[in-house]
């Protein structure tokens, strides 16, 4: 009957795009980690923001797929003026993935306006942590790191070279957190960004 071959094509229609679905899954699976970020970046457009490839940063340990994720941050159209606004934005992973960029640009692309970019967001970091005891509690989707991110930002200004203006907002840094409420986290955090605990 006419529903029972709807019913059947049905059927096949589903085999069929589950068995493309488990092709197209072993297929990834078998690719590299950084092979697969490519064709997640391919499929991307060229116009794509900053904030998009550095948030991935902080959640990467692999050293090659860190440095293919700079490679490509670096291409974004407007990349000084984005990484501004990156740094500087109020969302810590955002700022955390920036300072990683910083961290790792190559050489060649460093540009003395990064040290003052750095310092707003250190300074940034320094206020919310004043105003939020809980800033070094890990939050999945506003900052998952905070130990890590205070590290970038300790790294970075040593990568840039210390200035007056760097070494002003490490110094808030310092007293934000030593305002914080006694406890392993404040001393980790206090010895992470080369302070020791007072």
């Amino acid at each position: 009957t006419l529903l029972f071959r709807q019913d059947q094509n049905q059927r096949e229609r589903a085999v069929a795009a589950q068995t493309a679905d488990d092709i197209e899954s072993a297929r990834r699976q078998a690719l590299t980690p950084v092979q697969r970020l490519a064709e997640d970046y391919a499929k991307m457009s060229p116009s794509t923001p900053l904030w998009v490839f550095v948030a991935g940063l902080p959640g990467t340990a692999d050293p090659a797929q860190r440095q293919f994720i700079v490679a490509r941050a670096l291409k974004v159209p407007d990349f000084e003026l984005e990484l501004e606004r990156t740094v500087t934005d109020g969302h810590p992973v955002y700022r955390h993935g920036a300072i990683d960029l910083m961290r790792e640009a190559p050489a060649a692309a460093k540009k003395p306006l990064w040290s003052s970019w750095l310092a707003r967001a250190i300074t940034l970091s320094a206020e919310q942590i004043a105003a939020d005891p809980k800033w070094l509690q890990p939050d999945t989707s506003s900052n998952p790191e905070p130990i890590a991110h205070l590290r970038a930002m300790a790294d970075a200004s040593q990568r840039l070279g210390r200035t007056a203006e760097l070494d002003a907002a490490i110094e808030k840094l310092r007293v934000s957190l030593e305002g914080l409420p006694d406890g392993p986290t404040r001393g980790q955090a206090l010895e992470t960004i080369g302070q020791t605990v007072h």
